[in-house]
């Protein structure tokens, strides 16, 4: 279970930051530009789709087998770039387990970020540079830290990236969401977007040799995808 806001802070575990450690296997998001019906505006992308349930689940004419042809985009950034992409059948879903086409998963949405009102722990996941095992390390934020880029992960939590002063180290930190709408703790930045903008798209290997992009919607409604079940926490299947 993700833990977050622990007590005891461990000065030692700044210097695990920036000498032995990693953030690369953490969830990874960043700040983007998308043009949306002429209008540009900056988004947060990360590589996950999230909630306890994510949805929906895509068919894609597992019973036949073998490819079939969908529609992509070249980018999600700008729109109206499209072209035919062959990709494998199969469920279409962060939990599949079937052969399909999927690099990655990625959800846009709003710019969500706070200023740190009051001294606080947050709990940190890095990743040893070697080994790539993960340790979990506690880090003390101060009044005025940043903390950028929140995003929902499933059960009540978040994650974010943490900007530390003076020196700006950076941690990607997991925590309750209920907490950043304290205002005794937080407050939003004047960056934050209050808007309900939130799109969910699957980056696709076309078997052609490129890279393409889909919405899920999208790619739920091409010629041969249904919508398939979710049986069970972690596990989905085919459409009835």
């Amino acid at each position: 279970m993700i833990k977050a806001f622990l007590t005891a802070l461990a000065l030692s575990s700044l210097v695990l930051l920036s000498a032995v450690t990693s953030f690369a296997d953490a969830p990874y998001s960043k700040l983007t530009q998308v043009n949306r019906d002429g209008k540009i505006s900056a988004r947060v992308v990360y590589n996950f789709w999230s909630g306890e349930y994510p949805m929906p689940v895509i068919d894609l004419a597992t019973e036949i087998g073998g490819n079939s042809a969908i529609m992509v985009e070249k980018s999600f950034n700008n729109l109206g770039q499209t072209a035919l992409c062959t990709a494998n059948n199969g469920i279409y879903h962060p939990w599949s387990k079937t052969a399909n086409s999927v690099k990655n998963y990625l959800s846009i949405v709003p710019l969500q970020e706070y200023r740190l009102l009051k001294t606080m722990n947050f709990d940190a996941t890095v990743y040893d540079e070697k080994t790539g095992d993960p340790t979990t390390v506690e880090i003390k934020a101060r009044k005025s830290d940043l903390l950028t880029r929140v995003v929902y992960l499933s059960e009540g939590y978040c994650s974010g990236e943490l900007v530390l002063a003076p020196k700006l180290k950076r941690a990607q930190v997991d925590f309750s969401c209920d907490q950043v709408e304290d205002v005794t703790l937080f407050k939003k930045t004047a960056q934050s977007q209050d808007d309900e903008f939130s799109e969910q798209w699957i980056e696709v290997n076309c078997l052609e040799g490129f890279t393409g992009y889909i919405r899920d919607q999208n790619l739920l409604t091409s010629p041969g995808a249904q919508e398939g079940r979710i049986l069970g926490y972690g596990e989905v299947g085919p459409a009835e």
